[in-house]
């Protein structure tokens, strides 16, 4: 079980000094259902981040559940959908 805490640590870390952006949401069952597994892997990413982002990040858990899921899939195909339409009408 550490091993998969670590490893969740160092996978929101690299999201976080990859994309470098405001807010990093977890979420998950696992999460959501196991307080020792949350608190871990926010205790383990806060004080690992790299220090120039550190302060520019802030890590939470979503408040949504399992919506967030199906909003998060919602929003990546309105994304798509959308770019395909704009790449369309620059042929037409």
């Amino acid at each position: 079980m550490e091993r998969a805490i670590i490893y969740a640590a160092i996978t929101v870390n690299n999201s976080v000094c990859r994309n470098n952006p405001d807010i990093a949401i977890l979420t998950g069952e696992m999460i959501e259902q196991n307080d020792y597994l949350r608190d871990r892997i926010l205790k383990i990413s806060r004080n690992h981040i790299w220090s120039p982002l550190s302060d520019s990040t802030t890590i939470e858990l979503s408040e949504l559940r399992r919506t967030g899921v199906i909003l998060g899939a919602g929003m990546q195909f309105q994304r798509e959908y959308i770019s395909q339409l704009s790449y369309e009408q620059e042929l037409i």
